[in-house]
């Protein structure tokens, strides 16, 4: 029968410390009495004469103000005479800690977690000493708001109405006194305090960084005579827009950027109007008159945030052209070796044989494929080669790991801006190369290098390449037909 007593009362005190009310925490081996909170309240004024303050009803304090708390407290030990004399003098230590409370909506966290609560901590004891007369005892704590950076975003989206909010115990335990033998009884109780940015508090805004994206050559429509120009301010930036996307833990006011685009030179008076997107950060113009290089058009961008009083400004440039240069695709060629290799040999692939007939500068990137071009899965990735060096260069060494067929891919694209800068940003061509390598154990060490795979650009396909690859290409038309049977196989 002791040990089902037992049980229920560590459900029922189980049940205690969920429910937010006082929770005692029980003595263990004494008959002492626990210590008891009668009472809590919070204020925004001092608690000799408090202004109740009750989250959800009360507006929320402001980072930097003070909350405080209000206690009513008692030991029982203190007016029964027949305790022990150590127990009848102890006096109560008042504990406060605060957890940040996160706000999550859809799976997302919004708001970094606040710095600490400087008030937090141990206070008491409660009395100074000795024995009181005094039954019920008056505490005041000090709940002070950290201040942190701008304002929630979900808040300024309107989902709730703070920027912070904390999840606050209080515990009074027992102060130890010489020779008592349990210090430990306590009680416990909860409340939580939502705080709001204040403006007072808030640094200076900082000015927009206005971005009117690189300057354009355009050639004209020969049936018309004329080409629409899109301008697009979209890169610039605000710093207190940094990490307002509500998938992101930024917690920075948002500011709203006005645009507003103007013509400032060039063979004739073109002003920009309205984007056909809608965004305002972007606009459009309709020019019809060829520049010389000495008097492109010249548009400015003015960035307003609304605070600062001068606006950020930035100027592109827009040269004209009946025809534009064209920009042919280099040729893919990879070297590599010219027989089977042995097992944990390293291999050369050299791309530097490749070629382009405008004379670009070249950038590579080397992958190992299957045998129709396609990503590896997980499996073939742990028994394939492993990259030694050379990913984004010329030349890439590999070393082989296990018996079988491998397939390597080469995609170059070529630079024509930093040939000509009159050619189209975004104009680049991208080629590709494939080139199989045999892996055997029977193989011997050394093998020289000897096989040449190129390939052509193919502008009816879409190149996987890297980002403003012009064209497609055509690297699985060097693979064997019958390799096509194959696929997802490993030899």
């Amino acid at each position: 029968m002791t040990g089902w007593h037992l049980r229920l009362g560590i459900v029922i005190g189980g049940l205690g410390l969920w429910s937010g009310a006082t929770v005692p925490v029980a003595a263990q081996g004494t008959n002492e009495s626990p210590p008891d909170i009668l009472s809590l309240g919070l204020s925004t004024t001092r608690c000799s004469a408090p202004t109740a303050w009750v989250y959800g009803t009360s507006p929320c304090v402001k980072e930097g103000d003070s909350l405080y708390v209000c206690l009513q407290v008692t030991d029982f030990d203190w007016r029964d005479i027949t305790q022990n004399t150590n127990l009848d003098s102890q006096g109560l230590i008042v504990t406060m800690r605060s957890t940040w409370n996160a706000y999550f909506a859809n799976g997302i966290q919004y708001g970094p977690e606040p710095p600490p609560v400087s008030s937090d901590g141990v206070s008491g004891p409660y009395p100074a000493a000795g024995v009181t007369l005094n039954f019920v005892r008056d505490v005041q704590l000090v709940f002070d708001v950290p201040r942190f950076v701008g304002s929630n975003q979900a808040r300024l989206r309107g989902d709730i109405d703070f920027d912070a909010r904390w999840f606050v115990e209080v515990t009074v335990n027992n102060g130890a006194t010489t020779g008592e033998a349990d210090p430990n009884k306590a009680v416990r109780t909860f409340f939580e305090v939502c705080a709001i940015s204040n403006p007072a508090l808030a640094p200076g805004n900082p000015p927009p960084s206005a971005d009117a994206g690189p300057d354009q050559t355009v050639g004209l429509d020969p049936r018309t005579n004329e080409v629409v120009v899109h301008l697009d301010g979209s890169r610039t930036t605000d710093n207190s827009n940094v990490g307002f996307n509500p998938a992101l833990p930024g917690v920075f006011d948002k500011d709203t950027l006005q645009y507003t685009w103007e013509w400032i030179s060039g063979p004739v008076r073109a002003d920009p109007g309205p984007d056909i997107s809608g965004d305002p950060a972007k606009a459009q113009v309709t020019l019809d008159q060829p520049t010389p290089d000495n008097n492109p058009y010249v548009f400015r961008l003015l960035v307003e945030d609304g605070t600062n009083a001068l606006p950020s400004a930035d100027e592109m440039r827009v040269f004209v052209r009946t025809t534009l240069p064209v920009n042919h695709a280099p040729r893919a060629r990879i070297a590599g070796p010219s027989g089977p290799v042995p097992v944990g040999g390293i291999i050369t692939l050299d791309g530097s044989v490749s070629q382009d007939t405008d004379g670009d500068q070249l950038t590579y990137l080397w992958t190992q494929t299957n045998e129709v071009g396609g990503a590896l899965t997980a499996d073939q990735v742990q028994t394939g080669f492993q990259p030694l060096s050379g990913l984004t260069a010329a030349v890439s060494k590999w070393q082989a790991v296990m018996e079988g067929t491998y397939y390597f891919r080469l995609l170059v694209t070529d630079q024509p801006a930093l040939r000509d800068p009159v050619v189209l940003a975004g104009d680049e061509q991208t080629s590709a190369a494939m080139v199989a390598v045999q892996v055997s154990n029977t193989a011997a060490s050394g093998a020289q290098m000897a096989t040449v795979r190129d390939a052509q650009t193919d502008p009816g396909a879409s190149a996987p390449g890297p980002a403003g690859c012009g064209t497609g290409l055509s690297a699985l038309g060097l693979v064997p037909p019958g390799l096509w049977l194959m696929r997802g196989r490993r030899r």
